[in-house]
């Protein structure tokens, strides 16, 4: 057995503790048992040996990370310039069929011409759009280089696609674990009834295309591009963003409005940077936190939402507790209610008892208008402990 205290990330940042998570469940799925609990803010992770089942040891951070990236890194797949053409002729038949929609409405007709204009002119786009979109995906599943980055590039999918891409994993979950159908659950959640409209997102999810970042393909890129020496800063620091392009998001300190800089966020040279590692890692975190229809539309574990806007003001809390745990217990510990009764004396008893000693909150908010809407988490705070 050997335990690393992890002194890059920290407990207090969101990017630090779903690194840490990250860590956690990447060994679980490299079928190495793993334990996690925090020195203060610093995670602590604690590894076992499976000499039954030809697992090398992992004495030293040297084999930690070697495990680790061996686990995450993924190849190019083939056919990539094909998918992309495929990419965008669906993304035309979309447009097509949006600004022919809107058209109809604008002419006002009465129900049976509008229903007879939608039957003529609209009904062979959306066949259209049916049809690009299959063989955009069938492409997708071919030449991606993990299942779990199947969906598209960012989680604004059309219902419909999102419960494609959850048939599509579950199917071939028998030979892959259950990690990519884990994953598509921690995505959002589709609405069948309504198969065009856009799937309700992950709150994780803090980017989706605009300003040329992308969720999904970020992480595709990620997977690919992500060295030994990415996973090893994540793990153990410096903590200092180096790694352009391919940002999540998910540091507080991403948070580039003007107000919070001491220079113009957007002159040359003060290009946003992230760590790469921690990113690779986060991603995997995610599964941790899944997606459920509710009455409101969705409930996330862990989260909370105001007036059911997944978009701004709603609130992320963990807890940090000390006894190293494993990957079931800490899925429990995320959903406790006790972690939101704040002004319940008892509950916080319970946590004590439970070992834990801090819960630490972040919301997520947004700056800047229309296209220029960003979406960032606060810096956390204990709000007990």
């Amino acid at each position: 057995m050997a335990e690393f205290v992890l002194t890059g990330p920290r407990g207090d940042n969101p990017l630090g503790f779903l690194t840490a998570l990250g860590a956690l469940a990447t060994l679980e799925d490299a079928g190495q048992p793993a334990r996690l609990g925090w020195q203060r803010l610093a995670p602590r992770l604690v590894v076992e040996e499976r000499p039954d089942a030809g697992i090398p040891a992992i004495t030293n951070r040297e084999d930690l990370v070697r495990m680790l990236h061996r686990a995450l890194r993924r190849s190019a797949g083939a056919l990539a310039s094909e998918t992309d053409s495929a990419r965008r002729d669906m993304e035309l038949a979309r447009t097509a069929a949006k600004k022919k929609a809107e058209e109809i409405k604008r002419r006002k007709l009465d129900r049976e011409a509008a229903r007879e204009a939608r039957q003529r002119e609209l009904q062979p786009l959306q066949r259209q759009v049916l049809e690009r979109t299959q063989r955009f995906r069938e492409l997708l599943m071919r030449s991606a280089p993990d299942p779990a980055v199947t969906l598209g590039k960012n989680l604004t999918a059309p219902n419909a696609e999102l419960l494609e891409h959850v048939r599509d994993v579950r199917d071939r979950c028998g030979s892959l674990g259950r990690r990519p159908v884990d994953l598509a659950a921690a995505f959002g959640v589709a609405n069948p009834a309504r198969p065009l409209d856009r799937m309700l997102s992950s709150p994780w999810a803090l980017v989706s295309g605009g300003g040329h970042q992308d969720f999904l393909a970020s992480v595709q890129a990620l997977m690919i591009e992500c060295t030994e020496k990415h996973i090893e800063q994540a793990l153990f620091g410096p903590w200092e963003p180096r790694d352009e392009r391919y940002s999540l998001r998910l540091d507080a300190g991403e948070d580039r409005r003007y107000a919070l800089m001491d220079r113009d966020p957007t002159a040359s040279g003060n290009k946003p940077l992230t760590l790469w590692g921690a990113n690779r890692l986060a991603f995997e975190a995610l599964r941790f936190f899944p997606c459920v229809p509710a009455r409101e539309g969705m409930a996330v574990l862990a989260w909370r939402a105001g007036s059911a806007n997944w978009q701004e003001s709603c609130r992320v809390r963990w807890p940090l507790w000390d006894e190293p745990i494993r990957p079931d217990v800490l899925r429990s510990l995320l959903g406790l209610p006790d972690i939101w009764l704040d002004a319940n004396p008892i509950s916080r008893l319970r946590l004590r008892g439970l070992g834990i000693r801090a819960v630490m909150e972040s919301t997520r908010i947004a700056s800047g208008e229309g296209a220029n809407k960003r979406y960032n988490l606060t810096p956390a705070w204990p709000v007990w402990g």
